[in-house]
Order: C-alpha cells, then sequence, then structure tokens
C-alpha cells in the first residue's frame, strides 16, 4: 500500500523485509477514472529508509529513474 508519493520519492508498506540501501525496482500501476485505462509504470530506486510497523515495514525509496510501460489493457470478464 503506498501511503506518501512524489517526483523523487515514495513510501509504501509491504509485509516482507528490506535493508536500507538496497536497491529496488518495481512496477505501479496508476489508477484513471473511465474511460481512461491505468498506466504502467516501473520505477528503479534505492531505499532510504525501513520503518517496522507491526506486522508491517514501512519503507522510503529514493527514486533514481522510472519508465512507462502503457497503458495497461483492462481485464476481460
Amino acid at each position: 500500500m503506498t501511503r506518501d508519493s512524489g517526483e523523487s520519492r515514495i513510501f509504501f508498506e509491504a509485509d516482507q523485509a528490506f535493508s536500507e540501501g538496497q536497491p529496488m525496482e518495481f512496477s505501479l500501476v496508476l489508477e484513471h477514472g473511465y474511460p481512461d485505462p491505468p498506466i504502467h509504470v516501473t520505477i528503479r530506486g534505492k531505499i532510504a529508509k525501513v520503518e517496522p510497523k507491526g506486522g508491517r515495514v514501512g519503507v522510503a525509496v529514493a527514486i533514481h529513474s522510472y519508465r512507462f510501460e502503457g497503458l495497461c489493457q483492462p481485464e476481460q470478464e
């Protein structure tokens, strides 16, 4: 779950362990309202901070680069 984001950083909560300084690559799907489809973004960065939060972990990532992978196709029923 993403808690905070900006142009050069993102903070999210996860259920796995991470280490400060660890490189990271992950993808986000940015939702849009109808009729625009979601956009898939791949982000590369470095973990700047780790905060234990009960059974979860808060992770702050300094973003080094990102790329848009194109529009996600809506799920077919």
